[in-house]
């Protein structure tokens, strides 16, 4: 990283918050590398696959979609023979979110679409499916594809116990309806 120092204002907070964001961002990925090439070097695949998932996410949270995508598909690569199916789901729903921050709305689908598949093969199934389905209903918001999107979020509403056990997810949904 470098930084030119003749370009930055003294006392400018906002230049502050920034590279206070930007070096967490280097640390937690760094971190994650670390702890990842560790794993892999003990053998330990599984262990390796989610420290990718979670340095994906970071990048991913960070506007890094290239890394993001890049750290989402080797923790793809590993977790398939596996059989994790949670944190497959990890890996298909933040895919999802790249493409759909990156406007290829089809691929974004595609992508939550196997995330809702994986989902029904955990034992957290009904929060997953609600967010995928919240998800599914974003992409189809950004494609202005509206009637869509309200369906998806009205599905997800038809979940018995969702204001007791979900009542952030119940308000996600309804204010995205609103919207």
């Amino acid at each position: 990283l470098e930084i030119r120092r003749e370009l930055l204002v003294p006392d400018d907070p906002v230049i502050a918050d920034s590279l206070t964001a930007l070096a967490g961002y280097h640390r937690f990925v760094g971190e994650y590398t670390e702890a990842q090439r560790l794993y892999e070097g003990l053998g330990n695949t599984y262990y390796s696959a989610r420290m990718l998932l979670r340095m994906a996410i970071q990048q991913t949270n960070s506007r890094d979609y290239i890394g993001g995508e890049i750290a989402t598909i080797k923790a793809i690569e590993l977790l398939l023979p596996l059989k994790k199916y949670y944190h497959l789901y990890g890996c298909y729903n933040n895919l999802g979110i790249i493409f759909n921050e990156l406007g290829e709305y089809d691929n974004a689908l595609l992508y939550h679409n196997q995330a809702l598949e994986y989902s029904r093969k955990t034992d957290k199934r009904t929060e997953l499916e609600l967010i995928t389905l919240n998800n599914i209903g974003v992409v189809y918001k950004n494609q202005e594809k509206y009637r869509k999107a309200i369906e998806k979020y009205q599905e997800a509403l038809q979940y018995n116990t969702l204001h007791i056990k979900h009542p952030k997810w119940e308000a996600t949904l309804l204010d995205n309806i609103a919207y």
